[in-house]
């Protein structure tokens, strides 16, 4: 009985929270379409998608909504068409047809100015370096997805996925990735399975954080091939981390 009303008390709370939440996705590929399908799902209506890129032919195996009449559209159109469909039409998106890069740092910023939660879905490292650099001195909580694969003579060595999350007051990702053992970023991973387990893994998170229901993890580690998951909590500051020490 105590188990269903805390069941009862977790869905009324979300059905209060997640309309009035307004998350960013930052980068549209194979882990940020597979998020915002599901943050859709579970009820988020607002959103700010943030991606230049266009739809490739290689894309098709991993971009949720995507099919090949899209090809060389952008992304954002069709992960837009897909969040309408899935909230009937309720969603409200807003667009931001740009990287976050140093250069594109006052416009992209700018935007994300009133957003509750981020979402790093880069693949790049100068654009997490970026995102995290907002996040932090803007207190923004964010969970940033990273992916990655090693192959030998046999095939696929190593499969591996990781959710960091970075809440105000954290360690940032930068202290993070200084005893990092997932050289994320390096490597691009072809396939849609790891994008959906991570993203779930990160949703977890998101509803924890939200409803201070269960453990929250800073990191949570996937290993595809052994299909184990390890969460961690929490690492520690770099002493080398200068973005930390400026914070004070």
């Amino acid at each position: 009985m105590h188990y269903n009303h805390d069941l009862s008390l977790l869905s009324e709370r979300l059905y209060e929270i997640l309309p009035k939440v307004t998350v960013a996705v930052l980068g549209l590929g194979g882990a940020g379409s597979a998020l915002c399908q599901s943050l859709a799902h579970i009820g988020v209506r607002n959103f700010i998608l943030v991606d230049d890129d266009l739809v490739e032919e290689s894309n098709l195996n991993k971009l949720i909504g995507a099919t090949p009449s899209d090809i060389g559209s952008e992304k954002y159109r069709v992960i837009e068409r897909l969040l309408s469909r899935i909230s009937g039409n309720t969603a409200k998106v807003k667009i931001v047809d740009k990287k976050f890069t140093r250069s594109n740092r006052p416009e992209v910023g700018s935007a994300l100015s009133d957003v509750s939660f981020v979402f790093s879905c880069v693949d790049n490292p100068p654009g997490r370096e970026e995102i995290n650099n907002f996040c932090v001195k803007n207190k923004k909580p964010f969970i940033d997805f990273g992916v990655g694969m090693a192959k030998n003579k046999d095939g696929v060595s190593s499969l591996v996925g990781q959710i960091i999350f970075v809440k105000v007051g954290d360690p940032c990702l930068e202290c993070y990735a200084m005893q990092n053992r997932l050289p994320y970023g390096s490597n691009k991973v072809p396939f849609i399975q790891i994008h959906q387990v991570l993203t779930g893994l990160a949703l977890q998170e998101f509803l924890k954080f939200l409803t201070g229901f269960g453990h929250q993890y800073n990191m949570v580690y996937f290993d595809a091939l052994c299909q184990s998951v390890e969460g961690l909590r929490p690492y520690p500051n770099s002493p080398r981390c200068n973005l930390c020490k400026s914070m004070g």
